[in-house]
């Protein structure tokens, strides 16, 4: 009998720093139901703990992985039964927002490579593909990104064109989404952008399952 759970996202509005651990606990038990564990009230209650590096994990469900992340009103919790990194970045207008000079910044930070595939297109748009890419990545291997290595993460768009799977409730109401997904290091990366607003890139060792925005 196949006793593997599905990789799925949940993506939805962030309520604040205050209200994120019931929110990580109402998505908890979101995937329990849909995974038809046999308690998932025990899933649901499992208290979220980190590694020293900070990579996230359930108290006593070493079968579940999860990463979470937030951005500008945005938050974003991936589970699986493999390892799993999630990223979500809003992307920052001409005139504002933290990344004043995205080259400067991808210089220091990713592989050559990756920064030459930035400067072949629209900077700042593939800065953030590149950052979200990055994080995630960091988060999955739970390495974090201060590492001496820097990974190559920009897509490979003959791989996997188009987004493996996406749902959400009701329908009428999901946002504008574009997507794709690549393979890097034997790993799959998926990325999607949302009203051209939000990038975000999760890391997974199997294509995502489910994209479910659960608002």
């Amino acid at each position: 009998m196949d006793t593997s759970r599905h990789s799925i996202l949940y993506i939805c509005t962030d309520p604040g720093v205050k209200a994120r651990r019931d929110l990580f606990a109402r998505l908890q038990g979101m995937y329990a139901v849909s995974e038809g564990m046999a308690a998932p009230d025990e899933l649901a209650q499992a208290q979220l703990l980190k590694t020293p590096n900070g990579k996230p994990y359930l108290e006593r469900e070493a079968q579940t992985s999860v990463s979470i992340t937030h951005s500008a009103g945005l938050y974003g919790a991936a589970f699986s039964d493999g390892l799993i990194g999630v990223d979500i970045q809003k992307k920052i207008g001409e005139t504002g927002g933290s990344v004043s000079d995205p080259e400067r910044v991808a210089d220091r930070v990713f592989h050559p490579i990756d920064v030459r595939w930035m400067k072949d297109g629209d900077v700042r748009t593939r800065f953030f593909f590149l950052w979200t890419a990055f994080e995630a990545y960091a988060k999955f291997t739970g390495d974090g990104i201060f590492t001496r290595n820097r990974p190559i993460v920009h897509p490979s768009w003959e791989e996997f064109p188009g987004l493996h799977v996406v749902t959400g409730e009701p329908e009428e109401d999901l946002p504008e989404i574009h997507g794709c997904m690549w393979l890097r290091y034997g790993v799959v990366f998926t990325s999607i952008w949302l009203e051209d607003e939000f990038v975000c890139t999760c890391v997974s060792e199997r294509p995502l399952d489910k994209i479910v925005f659960a608002d």
